[in-house]
């Protein structure tokens, strides 16, 4: 497990552990592609019926980097 403000920019992460899920669906998300830290928060993204969401995790949060 590594900080995500240690983890290289446009990376894919595993964060299965944070039980993430869709709340329309209650689908969860297991990977995400991190783009980049934008001060205390990251821009990440995952792909719901083809669409690229956003999510917004605090750069503090730990990850496995995939």
């Amino acid at each position: 497990m590594v900080k995500l403000y240690n983890v290289p920019p446009n990376s894919r992460i595993d964060v299965s552990h944070l039980g993430l899920t869709i709340k329309e669906s209650g689908e969860d998300v297991d990977e995400l592609d991190f783009k980049h830290i934008d001060g205390m928060y990251s821009l990440s993204y995952f792909e719901h019926n083809g669409e690229m969401v956003p999510v917004h995790l605090q750069a503090w949060t730990e990850v496995k980097v995939l």
